[in-house]
């Protein structure tokens, strides 16, 4: 199992000689009874499944697309209900990576099967999951970039190399062909270890050059500045300056604000926290905050994503690094984490409200309860705490 601050950096993703079809989906009565001389028999009713508290003592909208919550199998966790769904998994992959495109209507799978010469690739409805393509191949190295499809399902976005060699670059491709639309950005020069792209609700799609926003469509050459965001430099070297390509980026479901994530020095290392801004760069502002300035741990707040509504951030705090086990507090339905392979259980996913005014401090390795998010179990009546190896995507 890779766990993201690794395939983070496995920066390698081979797109080639492939062939995708892609199929977008886009008692009436009245009168008054005489009362009974002996009480009648009432049938057996089947209590429906009474939903939890799936965020502190409320329920959150839509749904959470969950890679690697037990290291392997992807799940869609129902945040109104607190019951979680698995996602079909690939009948001899190593791993399954999952993404939904930009409206939520379409899932795309592809599978992690280190040395394979092909990976098998499909596109699911959300709400259905039913097939939407027959799986395709995708020859030669896939690494553990996103795959992200355009609202329509017209195009599909990633961070795209030849092979290992070669450095990755911003790659629009048509997704009914997979032939190659649109290859560089402003980000050519970067070494790319976050997912600084993301699609627009208009087709067009933004990405984040250090601290500048700028956008540009799959039919245009050209790239336009949107905002320059007033951040901190996140240099490590001497002498200050911004790095480029380190930074993971969302748009709100309106398209008029971003979530982001950005680097800050800490001591002698950098956290990575969650931002958010509008889209032309006004009303930043941190979400994220390290409870004990002094600690010796370095802090991951990473994988941001907006609910559905356009009020909440969601994102995990990676502590994979940290040697201590984090302590989750109990809960009245039994409160056990979702944990499967070692170090998953380590990543809490939080939820803060995008309005927030001041950053939410958060310690470690001790759980916030009243911001981390808690499902039902698989199976039984106990309940479990979401932490994932991999990333998060809300949906509707």
């Amino acid at each position: 199992m890779k766990y993201r601050s690794e395939f983070l950096r496995s920066t390698a993703l081979t797109l080639s000689a492939l062939a995708l079809a892609l199929a977008v989906v886009t008692g009436c009565g009245g009168g008054v009874e005489a009362t009974p001389t002996t009480p009648p028999t009432t049938p057996p009713v089947t209590p429906p499944t009474q939903a939890i508290a799936t965020y502190g003592n409320t329920v959150l909208p839509g749904r959470l697309l969950v890679n690697a919550p037990d290291g392997t199998n992807a799940r869609l966790m129902d945040l109104t209900t607190g019951r979680q769904q698995a996602l079909p998994g690939s009948s001899d992959a190593a791993e399954d990576r999952w993404q939904a495109n930009a409206n939520g209507t379409l899932l795309v799978r592809w599978a992690d099967r280190s040395g394979a010469s092909a990976y098998p690739l499909a596109v699911f409805g959300a709400t259905d999951l039913a097939p939407k393509v027959s799986p395709a191949s995708i020859s030669g190295v896939l690494g553990a970039a996103d795959l992200r499809l355009s609202p329509d399902g017209k195009w599909l976005m990633a961070q795209y190399g030849d092979n290992f060699q070669v450095q990755r670059r911003l790659t629009i491709f048509d997704a009914s062909t997979l032939e190659i639309q649109k290859r560089g950005s402003r980000l050519d020069d970067a070494t790319v270890i976050g997912e600084p792209q993301a699609w627009l609700p208009d087709g067009r799609y933004v990405y984040l050059v250090a601290n500048e926003l700028w956008v540009s469509s799959p039919t245009s050459a050209d790239s336009q500045l949107l905002a320059r965001l007033p951040l901190p430099e996140n240099s490590v070297f001497e002498g200050g300056g911004y790095v480029a390509g380190h930074s993971s980026l969302a748009v709100s479901p309106d398209g008029t604000r971003i979530a982001f994530t950005w680097e800050l020095k800490r001591k002698n290392d950098f956290d990575t926290h969650v931002f958010v801004a509008n889209i032309d760069g006004t009303g930043l502002r941190q979400l994220t905050a390290v409870a004990d300035a002094d600690s010796a741990l370095r802090y991951s707040f990473d994988s941001p994503t907006w609910s559905p509504d356009g009020k909440w951030v969601a994102f995990v705090l990676y502590m994979n690094g940290a040697v201590v086990a984090p302590v989750w507090p109990d809960e009245p339905f039994g409160g056990a984490r979702v944990v499967g392979t070692t170090g998953c259980d380590a990543n809490p996913v939080y939820v803060l409200p995008a309005s927030a005014s001041a950053p939410t401090a958060i310690a470690w390795p001790s759980i916030n309860r009243d911001i981390a998010l808690k499902v039902k179990a698989s199976s039984g009546d106990s309940g479990q705490w979401v932490s994932t190896c991999s990333n998060v995507r809300w949906i509707p």
